[in-house]
């Protein structure tokens, strides 16, 4: 065998058990979900302190949209989106620091209700009309529960 020959098939053997790492990297596909609920009295000044964190804070890969929700049962709180990044990224994020924290409680958590919500949700392009980093100013959120067992039968419906 020639030497170039060797090289090429001992390149293409690594290539191939290379191949497992690639799918190891992780899409940037999950956002986090945070619904809160200001005072009724409190909303104005809820909103500027909330937009003044969101920019000082949550820009990058944790950059906030915030949309006010309109109807059912969560009315008039506010629905807060963050990310995309990927379960790897969002594992090793931490705390994002005592001046974030401090300025969260005293700026915005004081115009705040007890009431609260939180979640994560996975982008999954063969249920979705949009490609993944596609935004909108207005957003449409359809809560299912399906009984244990009845999730691929959700999936089929969705598809639909």
């Amino acid at each position: 065998m020639s030497k170039n020959l060797r090289f090429t098939t001992k390149m293409f053997f690594l290539l191939c058990m290379l191949i497992p790492f690639a799918g190891i990297s992780q899409t940037k596909n999950v956002i986090s979900t945070h619904r809160v609920f200001p005072k009724m009295d409190k909303t104005l000044e809820f909103e500027k302190a909330l937009a003044t964190h969101a920019q000082k804070y949550h820009s990058g890969t944790a950059h906030w949209r915030v949309f006010a929700i309109q109807s059912g049962p969560d009315l008039g709180g506010y629905h807060i989106t963050e990310g995309p990044t990927s379960w790897e990224a969002e594992d090793v994020r931490g705390n994002l620091g005592n001046d974030h924290n401090l300025d969260w409680n005293k700026n915005v958590a004081i115009y705040l209700t007890e009431r609260e919500s939180g979640g994560y949700s996975v982008y999954q392009d063969s249920l979705s009309t949009i490609a993944l980093g596609d935004f909108s100013d207005k957003i449409n959120v359809t809560h299912l529960y399906p009984k244990i067992g009845g999730t691929g039968k959700i999936y089929g419906l969705i598809k639909k």
